[in-house]
């Protein structure tokens, strides 16, 4: 079984997931709602993907999409993304790792929907709405990562690595290699070329640097750096961390441009904070499975400092203070625990702060002050033959076996037997034997009633905002914001027993009740007004001014625009009613606005997508299957009539910038994996395999035989995606 939420595997007799808390949905529950992570929203982990061996990066490959769940599990929270993902970010007030992008330490998570970065690397990243099946991803590419000069490395179909100083087209390229090479990044500072070349046969492989400057100079070739290396991350000094080894002997190690030293070992992966002073990991007892949680500083000789011994889920770590949970005891027989949540200042003493947490989500630090909020469960043992009526039990109680004496009669021939009527009466004493079996063994079934209270931790002071809630609110913690229905668990007969076709139906006729909705803004509680058979499955806070709800109404999904008050919600026009996909919280002028597709088409996985923002909405590119706006200019970019290869992947499409709705082609064979925007009249792509340059109006090849190419400068984007899954 997996979450619906953050998709991590969850055992069957559990209640909660692990690892976001979201109550599990069972036939006898109604479904659970997910929370969205919506903007602007508190800081809580994300879960990177799970490690894999390593392969061939294709740095401008969509990422695939997928939900982003919320994790708590720091060991499955350091795990090493599967592509790389730049150290250095520019400085900002919040502690922010860098191995696995979305997992923050302070500050605010990503907006839903996209990643948004800022400083000299390029970050490719994506979320998805949980809730959405069929999604769109959105990707932040960050420009300047190798300071003013265009460098660009490619790879030839005969496994060469080559370099170019510049996008000129008489410019000369430089072989790098000839080995099988990828996984090539600059450095922040734009001084250095890193590469990796891969063993096939172990997964790792030979880590190498260059001096840019340097690159054709006849006395100049890469520097072997390590061999058997898994992952490495780059710091804004040009200098590298990487792992090298595999499984125990595995080590964290620093390269400082001439020495290379380890920093710690037996570890599967790390972050780093944005001073780029600790590496940050945790290290399991295999004897007991504990964890221990450590930071070691990012020098030579850096002294390895425990931080937190014996926790169960951490969720926020910074410089100063720690947050994680200790489980208790069980909520209900279905195994679900209660945490109790503690703060801690690195080597002192821990502070509990509530107890009893089934769930906890929204965590936040400032000024040392920590705030969340969270659920706690109030449970009522019940059987399941508390839920059904019984008209036949006195009847049933008194019924027995019929014996063939009862239907003999002697006559002429002897005694004889009616077989109708036996027959008949039988039948009647399988059926009472039947509702007799379902009785005894719904009354030896338990079926735990529980129903959530939502609360709030801040500042040292405990909250009740609600109680009576059926699972973990739709919410914008920011901003103050849960909607949520009220349980419908409650002790009720949802049928007559001799109505059952089987004892384990009532489950199926449970929750079934009309839905009360509630809106709980800044801790007033007051009823939504939705029509019948509603429910709220997405919750997007625009600019802190109003707010859109995705709605699930008869059967239809329909986008509504609410304006945010005071205390509550006030409904205004209906957006779309029709098929739409790809929710994502994007900006546009400086304001948050939401993205989605509409006029969708499934066979051709592309649609119409639709700006709204400030009670309008704008159509930004039709019939596209991803969309492409820079940051700093809005140049719109679309890519539509995507074909696919033999596996099914997505191989190539025409690529157009548009303008008022009318469209530039830049080519009908663009390689879709393989593109990057430099300016709003600047594109580097693959087109049947070659590398070209788009300048506005004309395209140049600046070579051939390429399979893939890496960049330095690319403009700050944010790309939308219709996929259908």
């Amino acid at each position: 079984m997996f979450c619906k939420n953050c998709g991590r595997e969850i055992p069957e007799n559990a209640r909660f997931c692990g690892g976001c808390g979201t109550p599990v949905s069972r036939p006898e529950e109604a479904p659970v709602q997910p929370e969205p992570i919506v903007p602007p929203a508190e800081p809580v982990p994300s879960v990177p993907q799970e490690p894999r061996e390593p392969e061939e990066p294709r740095e401008n490959i969509p990422p695939e999409s997928g939900p982003e769940p919320v994790v708590d599990d720091l060991t499955a929270a350091l795990e090493p993304p599967a592509a790389p993902v730049p150290v250095a970010v520019a400085p900002v007030p919040e502690v922010q790792p860098i191995a696995q992008p979305g997992f923050q330490e302070g500050g605010k998570p990503p907006i839903l929907g996209r990643k948004k970065g800022r400083g000299t690397v390029l970050i490719l990243l994506a979320a998805v709405l949980a809730v959405i099946a069929l999604v769109v991803a959105v990707v932040t590419l960050l420009p300047s990562m190798g300071g003013g000069k265009e460098n660009v490395v490619f790879r030839t179909g005969d496994e060469e690595l080559m370099f170019r100083k510049d996008l000129k087209a008489k410019t000369e390229a430089e072989e790098l290699t000839d080995d099988l090479a990828s996984w090539v990044r600059f450095s922040p500072n734009g001084k250095y070329l890193y590469f990796m070349e891969y063993d096939s046969s172990t997964g790792n492989g030979d880590l190498f640097r260059i001096e840019v400057s340097k690159i054709g100079r006849k006395d100049a070739s890469p520097e072997k750096i390590s061999s058997n290396v898994s992952t490495y991350d780059l710091l804004s000094n040009g200098n590298a961390l990487y792992l090298r080894g595999s499984g125990s002997d595995k080590q964290l190690r620093l390269y400082d441009g001439k020495d290379s030293y380890k920093l710690a070992s037996g570890l599967g992966s790390y972050s780093v904070n944005a001073a780029e002073t600790y590496a940050y990991y945790s290290e399991t007892d295999s004897s007991d499975g504990s964890r221990t949680f450590y930071r070691v500083e990012i020098k030579e000789n850096g002294e390895k400092e425990k931080l937190l011994k014996d926790y169960d889920e951490l969720d926020y770590f910074g410089d100063d203070l720690l947050v994680y949970r200790k489980a208790g005891e069980p909520l209900d027989e279905w195994g679900s625990t209660a945490y109790d949540v503690y703060s801690q200042v690195p080597g002192g003493d821990k502070t509990k702060l509530v107890s009893g947490a089934a769930s906890v989500f929204g965590v936040a630090v400032s000024g040392g002050k920590v705030s969340f909020t969270y659920l706690t469960a109030e449970t009522e043992s019940h059987t399941l033959y508390d839920f059904v009526s019984d008209s036949l039990a006195v009847a049933d109680a008194s019924e027995q076996e019929p014996d063939t004496d009862d239907f003999q009669t002697w006559g002429y021939w002897g005694w004889t037997v009616d077989w109708d009527a036996y027959n008949a009466a039988y039948q009647t004493w399988e059926q009472v034997a039947e509702r007799n079996y379902m009785r005894e063994y719904m009354k030896a079934t338990a079926h735990d009633v529980t129903t959530y209270a939502l609360c709030r931790y801040e500042n040292g002071e405990k909250t009740t905002l609600a109680e009576g809630l059926a699972y973990t609110p739709t919410s914008s913690v920011a901003d103050g914001i849960y909607i949520y229905a009220k349980s419908e668990q409650e002790v009720s007969q949802v049928a007559d027993l001799k109505d059952l076709a089987y004892a384990d139906e009532v489950y199926n006729l449970m929750g079934t009740a009309e839905r009360e909705w509630y809106q709980n803004i800044g801790g007033v509680e007051s009823p939504m007004k939705l029509d019948e058979d509603s429910e709220v499955d997405g919750l997007f806070v625009l600019n802190g001014s109003e707010a859109v709800l995705s709605l699930y109404e008869d059967g239809e999904s329909i986008l509504k625009a609410y304006t945010l008050n005071k205390n509550e919600l006030t409904p205004g026009s209906t957006i779309t009613d029709e098929e739409y996909r790809g929710l994502s919280v994007g900006t546009w002028k400086g304001k948050d606005v939401l993205y989605y597709f509409t006029d969708v088409d499934s066979d051709s996985s592309s649609g119409e997508l639709m700006r709204y923002g400030n009670g309008e909405k704008t159509s930004v590119a039709k019939d596209a299957c991803q969309v492409t706006i820079l940051a700093d200019s809005g140049a719109v970019f679309k890519v539509e009539d995507q074909k696919y290869n033999s596996r099914k992947d997505i191989n190539e499409g025409s690529l157009y910038l548009m303008k008022d709705g009318k469209g530039t082609r830049i080519t009908d064979e663009a390689d879709l994996a393989e593109i990057a925007y430099l300016g709003a009249n600047r594109v580097l792509y693959i087109s049947d395999g070659d590398l070209r340059l788009w300048t506005g109006k004309d395209s140049e090849k600046l070579a051939s035989d390429v399979n893939t190419f890496w960049v330095n400068n690319v403009a700050g984007s944010e790309t939308y995606y219709c996929y259908f899954g």
